[in-house]
Protein backbone atom coordinates (compact mmCIF):
# COMPACT_ATOMS: atom_id res chain seq x y z
CA UNK A 1 0.00 0.00 0.00
CA UNK A 2 2.64 2.55 1.04
CA UNK A 3 5.28 4.37 -0.98
CA UNK A 4 7.83 1.90 -2.39
CA UNK A 5 10.84 3.68 -0.87
CA UNK A 6 9.08 4.12 2.49
CA UNK A 7 8.36 0.39 2.57
CA UNK A 8 11.94 -0.58 1.63
CA UNK A 9 14.57 -1.52 4.19
CA UNK A 10 18.28 -2.49 4.03
CA UNK A 11 18.85 -6.25 4.20
CA UNK A 12 21.73 -8.69 3.88
CA UNK A 13 22.27 -11.93 1.98
CA UNK A 14 25.14 -14.44 1.71
CA UNK A 15 25.16 -17.09 -1.01
CA UNK A 16 27.53 -19.88 -2.01
CA UNK A 17 27.11 -21.80 -5.24
CA UNK A 18 28.72 -23.51 -8.20
CA UNK A 19 28.07 -23.84 -11.93
CA UNK A 20 28.64 -27.49 -12.83
CA UNK A 21 28.11 -26.71 -16.51
CA UNK A 22 28.15 -23.34 -18.30
CA UNK A 23 24.35 -23.44 -18.33
CA UNK A 24 23.42 -24.91 -14.94
CA UNK A 25 24.39 -24.48 -11.30
CA UNK A 26 23.15 -24.70 -7.70
CA UNK A 27 23.42 -22.32 -4.76
CA UNK A 28 22.51 -21.97 -1.09
CA UNK A 29 21.42 -18.53 0.14
CA UNK A 30 21.14 -17.26 3.71
CA UNK A 31 19.60 -13.85 4.34
CA UNK A 32 18.50 -11.43 7.04
CA UNK A 33 15.65 -9.20 5.88
CA UNK A 34 14.30 -6.05 7.50
CA UNK A 35 10.63 -6.06 6.56
CA UNK A 36 7.87 -3.52 6.92
CA UNK A 37 4.16 -4.23 7.19
CA UNK A 38 1.34 -1.75 6.81
CA UNK A 39 -2.27 -1.56 7.96
CA UNK A 40 -4.86 -1.64 5.18
CA UNK A 41 -5.08 1.63 3.30
CA UNK A 42 -8.36 2.85 4.88
CA UNK A 43 -7.01 2.56 8.43
CA UNK A 44 -3.52 3.76 7.45
CA UNK A 45 -4.98 6.95 5.93
CA UNK A 46 -7.05 7.66 9.03
CA UNK A 47 -4.13 7.03 11.39
CA UNK A 48 -1.88 9.22 9.29
CA UNK A 49 -4.33 12.11 9.71
CA UNK A 50 -4.09 11.85 13.50
CA UNK A 51 -0.44 12.89 13.30
CA UNK A 52 0.44 10.05 15.69
CA UNK A 53 1.34 7.21 13.40
CA UNK A 54 1.58 6.33 9.69
CA UNK A 55 0.22 2.78 9.93
CA UNK A 56 3.53 1.02 9.23
CA UNK A 57 5.20 -1.54 11.50
CA UNK A 58 8.60 -3.26 11.41
CA UNK A 59 9.65 -6.91 11.70
CA UNK A 60 12.54 -9.13 10.58
CA UNK A 61 13.04 -12.43 8.74
CA UNK A 62 15.86 -15.00 8.69
CA UNK A 63 15.70 -17.04 5.47
CA UNK A 64 17.42 -20.03 3.84
CA UNK A 65 16.86 -21.08 0.21
CA UNK A 66 18.22 -23.75 -2.13
CA UNK A 67 18.15 -22.60 -5.77
CA UNK A 68 18.76 -23.99 -9.23
CA UNK A 69 20.43 -21.48 -11.56
CA UNK A 70 20.22 -21.14 -15.37
CA UNK A 71 22.64 -18.91 -17.27
CA UNK A 72 20.58 -17.49 -20.15
CA UNK A 73 23.60 -16.30 -22.12
CA UNK A 74 25.22 -19.72 -22.07
CA UNK A 75 21.92 -21.48 -22.86
CA UNK A 76 21.23 -19.51 -26.04
CA UNK A 77 24.77 -18.56 -27.11
CA UNK A 78 28.09 -20.36 -27.04
CA UNK A 79 29.99 -20.07 -23.77
CA UNK A 80 32.69 -17.41 -23.91
CA UNK A 81 35.39 -17.08 -21.30
CA UNK A 82 35.75 -13.35 -21.99
CA UNK A 83 32.03 -12.49 -21.72
CA UNK A 84 31.66 -9.59 -19.30
CA UNK A 85 27.89 -9.63 -18.76
CA UNK A 86 25.72 -12.60 -17.80
CA UNK A 87 22.01 -12.87 -17.02
CA UNK A 88 21.13 -15.69 -14.64
CA UNK A 89 17.66 -16.92 -13.65
CA UNK A 90 17.05 -18.94 -10.51
CA UNK A 91 14.19 -20.87 -8.92
CA UNK A 92 14.15 -22.26 -5.41
CA UNK A 93 12.42 -23.39 -2.24
CA UNK A 94 13.19 -22.25 1.27
CA UNK A 95 12.25 -21.75 4.86
CA UNK A 96 12.22 -18.63 7.02
CA UNK A 97 11.38 -17.36 10.51
CA UNK A 98 9.72 -14.04 11.33
CA UNK A 99 10.63 -12.20 14.53
CA UNK A 100 11.25 -8.77 16.03
CA UNK A 101 7.80 -7.23 15.53
CA UNK A 102 7.62 -3.67 16.87
CA UNK A 103 5.21 -4.32 19.72
CA UNK A 104 4.65 -0.63 20.57
CA UNK A 105 3.35 0.00 17.08
CA UNK A 106 1.24 -3.15 17.13
CA UNK A 107 -0.33 -2.03 20.42
CA UNK A 108 -1.19 1.34 18.89
CA UNK A 109 -2.74 -0.28 15.82
CA UNK A 110 -4.90 -2.42 18.09
CA UNK A 111 -6.02 0.60 20.15
CA UNK A 112 -5.43 3.84 18.18
CA UNK A 113 -5.98 7.42 19.39
CA UNK A 114 -5.15 10.94 18.24
CA UNK A 115 -3.23 13.75 19.98
CA UNK A 116 -6.33 14.83 21.91
CA UNK A 117 -6.73 11.32 23.32
CA UNK A 118 -9.78 10.49 21.21
CA UNK A 119 -10.03 6.74 20.62
CA UNK A 120 -10.53 5.28 17.14
CA UNK A 121 -12.21 2.07 18.23
CA UNK A 122 -13.83 1.53 14.83
CA UNK A 123 -10.42 1.47 13.14
CA UNK A 124 -8.51 -1.11 15.13
CA UNK A 125 -6.02 -3.27 13.25
CA UNK A 126 -4.75 -6.45 14.88
CA UNK A 127 -1.32 -7.90 14.03
CA UNK A 128 -0.02 -11.21 15.43
CA UNK A 129 3.49 -10.33 16.63
CA UNK A 130 4.56 -13.86 17.57
CA UNK A 131 7.68 -15.44 16.06
CA UNK A 132 6.61 -17.97 13.43
CA UNK A 133 8.09 -20.26 10.74
CA UNK A 134 7.03 -20.54 7.09
CA UNK A 135 7.95 -22.29 3.86
CA UNK A 136 8.43 -20.18 0.74
CA UNK A 137 9.27 -20.33 -2.95
CA UNK A 138 10.91 -17.73 -5.10
CA UNK A 139 12.15 -16.91 -8.59
CA UNK A 140 14.56 -14.22 -9.63
CA UNK A 141 17.13 -12.75 -11.99
CA UNK A 142 20.78 -11.89 -11.39
CA UNK A 143 22.56 -9.39 -13.63
CA UNK A 144 26.28 -10.11 -13.34
CA UNK A 145 29.16 -7.98 -14.65
CA UNK A 146 32.79 -9.15 -14.50
CA UNK A 147 35.28 -6.56 -13.26
CA UNK A 148 38.29 -8.88 -12.66
CA UNK A 149 39.08 -12.57 -12.95
CA UNK A 150 38.08 -12.99 -9.30
CA UNK A 151 35.29 -10.41 -8.80
CA UNK A 152 31.89 -9.55 -10.29
CA UNK A 153 29.33 -6.95 -9.33
CA UNK A 154 25.68 -8.00 -9.40
CA UNK A 155 22.07 -6.95 -8.96
CA UNK A 156 19.68 -9.64 -7.67
CA UNK A 157 15.90 -9.22 -8.06
CA UNK A 158 13.48 -11.84 -6.72
CA UNK A 159 9.74 -12.42 -6.32
CA UNK A 160 8.90 -14.45 -3.21
CA UNK A 161 5.67 -16.25 -2.37
CA UNK A 162 4.71 -17.56 1.07
CA UNK A 163 1.88 -17.94 3.58
CA UNK A 164 -0.53 -15.01 3.78
CA UNK A 165 0.06 -14.60 7.53
CA UNK A 166 3.84 -14.10 7.34
CA UNK A 167 3.47 -10.34 8.12
CA UNK A 168 1.25 -11.03 11.14
CA UNK A 169 -2.10 -10.53 9.41
CA UNK A 170 -4.19 -13.13 7.60
CA UNK A 171 -6.73 -11.96 5.05
CA UNK A 172 -9.12 -14.08 3.03
CA UNK A 173 -6.39 -15.47 0.82
CA UNK A 174 -3.92 -18.33 1.14
CA UNK A 175 -0.70 -16.74 -0.12
CA UNK A 176 1.15 -13.45 0.13
CA UNK A 177 4.28 -12.16 -1.59
CA UNK A 178 7.15 -9.72 -1.32
CA UNK A 179 9.94 -8.48 -3.63
CA UNK A 180 13.68 -8.28 -2.92
CA UNK A 181 16.14 -6.09 -4.83
CA UNK A 182 19.77 -6.39 -3.73
CA UNK A 183 23.13 -5.22 -5.04
CA UNK A 184 26.38 -6.94 -4.18
CA UNK A 185 29.62 -8.56 -5.29
CA UNK A 186 30.55 -12.11 -6.29
CA UNK A 187 33.94 -13.67 -5.50
CA UNK A 188 35.10 -16.67 -7.55
CA UNK A 189 37.05 -19.18 -5.45
CA UNK A 190 39.87 -20.93 -7.39
CA UNK A 191 39.67 -24.69 -7.86
CA UNK A 192 42.52 -27.16 -7.28
CA UNK A 193 44.12 -26.18 -10.61
CA UNK A 194 43.90 -22.47 -9.79
CA UNK A 195 41.06 -21.71 -12.21
CA UNK A 196 38.35 -19.37 -10.95
CA UNK A 197 35.93 -19.79 -13.87
CA UNK A 198 34.98 -22.46 -16.38
CA UNK A 199 37.75 -22.75 -18.97
CA UNK A 200 38.07 -24.44 -22.34
CA UNK A 201 40.97 -26.86 -22.73
CA UNK A 202 42.87 -25.75 -25.84
CA UNK A 203 45.02 -28.18 -27.81
CA UNK A 204 47.73 -26.91 -30.17
CA UNK A 205 48.90 -28.86 -33.24
CA UNK A 206 52.11 -29.76 -31.42
CA UNK A 207 50.11 -31.25 -28.55
CA UNK A 208 48.23 -33.48 -30.97
CA UNK A 209 51.45 -34.53 -32.76
CA UNK A 210 53.09 -35.41 -29.45
CA UNK A 211 50.16 -37.61 -28.43
CA UNK A 212 50.10 -39.36 -31.83
CA UNK A 213 53.86 -39.96 -31.76
CA UNK A 214 53.62 -41.52 -28.34
CA UNK A 215 50.85 -43.80 -29.54
CA UNK A 216 52.95 -44.80 -32.57
CA UNK A 217 55.98 -45.60 -30.42
CA UNK A 218 53.85 -47.68 -28.05
CA UNK A 219 52.34 -49.59 -30.98
CA UNK A 220 55.77 -50.23 -32.54
CA UNK A 221 57.11 -51.49 -29.24
CA UNK A 222 54.19 -53.88 -28.90
CA UNK A 223 54.75 -55.22 -32.42
CA UNK A 224 58.45 -55.71 -31.81
CA UNK A 225 57.72 -57.68 -28.67
CA UNK A 226 55.24 -59.85 -30.55
CA UNK A 227 57.65 -60.55 -33.48
CA UNK A 228 60.67 -61.68 -31.41
CA UNK A 229 61.84 -65.21 -32.52
CA UNK A 230 61.09 -68.08 -30.22
CA UNK A 231 63.68 -70.85 -29.81
CA UNK A 232 62.15 -74.32 -30.03
CA UNK A 233 63.94 -77.18 -28.37
CA UNK A 234 63.05 -80.73 -29.41
CA UNK A 235 64.11 -83.75 -27.42
CA UNK A 236 64.19 -87.15 -29.10
CA UNK A 237 63.67 -90.19 -26.93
Amino acid sequence: YGNFLDMSRPSFEFTVGKFFYPQFGLRLSLSYLNQKGRANWEIADILDQTGMYDGNYDFSMACAFVDGMLNFHNMFWKYREDRKFNLIAYFGLGYFRTFGFDQDKLDYLADPWDRSGTKYNAHRYYVDGKNRNYFAGHAGLIALYQITEAWDINVDMSFNGTDDAYNGVRYRRVYDSYVNIMAGVTYHIPDTSGKRRLKYTHYTDQDVVTVLNRQIYETQDSLEQAMKPVDKIEENV
